[in-house]
């Protein structure tokens, strides 16, 4: 049974480019982030970031409608084919969804989709910046590449990393921590 769109959200954007400066929405945030449910467990925000036209919005669709139940699959971040880009600044949807790990743990899940790299319309800098807010805000940043990994996506990669290491305060830029199979 599909669940309605507003039962399942809807792209919120939280991070706007306006005249090559990055302007948060704080209100926006705030609503997405104050809602009830991150009150009750704890809550991760996975997001894609990745070269531009490499399908980062299809793919958050595809994990929307996974994690609504979806079976229409309509709706979703904004995407569409072709060689112009669609998603500008940083979004996130605005349901937060629920699952349950396989320990029995519940968790809150905040799906966020990033402006693509390498635009031809966007400087290195800025490009920069938004890639290392996203990774800062998310507790899983995936880094999507479209066929395979090239040289051009190593040193993009790197530049960013150097870029969110400057930025941040402390010792460690980013959510790092070791990966297991426990939760």
């Amino acid at each position: 049974m599909a669940t309605s769109a507003k039962e399942d959200g809807k792209p919120v954007q939280i991070v706007e480019v306006k005249k090559g400066k990055l302007e948060l929405h704080k209100t926006a945030l705030d609503a997405l982030l104050l809602q009830p449910v991150c009150k009750k467990m704890p809550v991760m925000v996975l997001s894609i970031a990745g070269v531009f036209r490499s399908g980062k919005s299809y793919l958050l669709n595809l994990l929307v409608n996974h994690l609504s139940q979806n079976v229409d699959k309509t709706g979703g971040f904004p995407w569409r084919s072709g060689i112009d880009r669609v998603t500008t600044g940083i979004w996130m949807w605005s349901k937060i969804f629920t699952i349950i790990l396989p320990n029995g743990k519940e968790v809150g899940v905040i799906l966020v989709d990033t402006q693509g790299t390498q635009d031809p319309k966007t400087s290195q800098k800025q490009n920069a910046a938004i890639f290392a807010l996203s990774t800062l805000l998310s507790s899983i940043q995936i880094y999507n590449v479209k066929d395979y990994i090239k040289e051009g996506d190593l040193q993009f990669l790197e530049l960013f990393v150097r870029y969110g290491i400057a930025i941040k305060d402390d010792k460690k830029p980013f959510q790092v921590r070791k990966i297991s199979n426990k939760f």
